[in-house]
């Protein structure tokens, strides 16, 4: 039976399998505090440790919020705001990972802000979670210049950040969000609506990953909507077997 907040959810759309995993890892040591704070530092780049010298691998929470907001890796360090690491639980089930950080969302330095944001947490409700129980980030932490799609290099390079979170996370299911981090992630050129309906794993955990739309591309397409209505049915459902393993 549908609740009521899956029917509001519904009706602001317009909107008239997975195999079962071993049971998720016990969540890391090094989580540290009870919330993962938004990153809000903006440091000038001319302190910033070259590259080679920056150990990701081990970093904490802590640390990798400040390496963020000093990076210099790529040249999208040169014209930005501020960065956007992510936010949420440091416990958090499932993470959403999307491109990039856009205007709104650097302004802010919060995921998936704006009416994109106010959409995505009518979707997280509508399966019973809100913003505070996941966790939201980006594979590139640095708005590009005229919102032009990161380069390879420049996803290459920030890859690195992304693996340590997941590292610290050690999430039950991943949720690619776009065409774009899916196709880089993935390492295919397959369109979203071929990923969407594939199973995919991360890493040596082999963590399921699934593919879905960004907030962003469903505000003005109802096909979509109907869609994505699909996908959030699919991640409440893997999320259920996996508790009961």
């Amino acid at each position: 039976m549908m609740s009521p907040v899956q029917q509001q959810y519904l009706d602001a759309m317009g909107i008239t399998v997975w195999q079962r995993r071993t049971p998720p890892l016990s969540k890391s040591a090094e989580s540290g505090s009870a919330t993962i704070p938004v990153n809000q530092s903006e440091r000038p780049v001319e302190h910033i440790s070259p590259p080679a010298l920056i150990d990701v691998v081990h970093m904490t929470w802590p640390e990798l919020e400040r390496a963020v907001a000093d990076c210099q890796r790529c040249s999208l360090c040169e014209e930005r705001k501020k960065s956007v690491l992510g936010e949420g639980s440091p416990q958090a089930e499932i993470m959403f990972v999307a491109a990039m950080p856009d205007a709104t969302e650097e302004q802010s330095g919060r995921p998936i802000a704006g009416a994109a944001g106010a959409l995505f947490n009518a979707m997280l409700q509508s399966i019973g979670l809100n913003r505070q129980e996941v966790y939201i980030t980006h594979l590139n932490k640095c708005r590009s210049p005229n919102d032009r799609s990161a380069s390879s290099e420049e996803r290459m390079l920030c890859d690195t950040y992304l693996q340590r979170q997941i590292a610290l996370l050690q999430p039950t299911v991943i949720v690619l969000l776009g065409d774009s981090v899916a196709q880089a992630l993935l390492k295919t050129e397959q369109s979203l609506h071929e990923l969407r309906n594939s199973l995919h794993y991360f890493g040596d955990q082999r963590i399921p990953l699934l593919v879905s739309y960004h907030p962003s591309s469903l505000i003005n397409h109802g096909i979509e909507k109907r869609q994505a209505w699909h996908d959030l049915m699919q991640i409440k459902q893997w999320l259920t077997k996996a508790q009961e393993t």
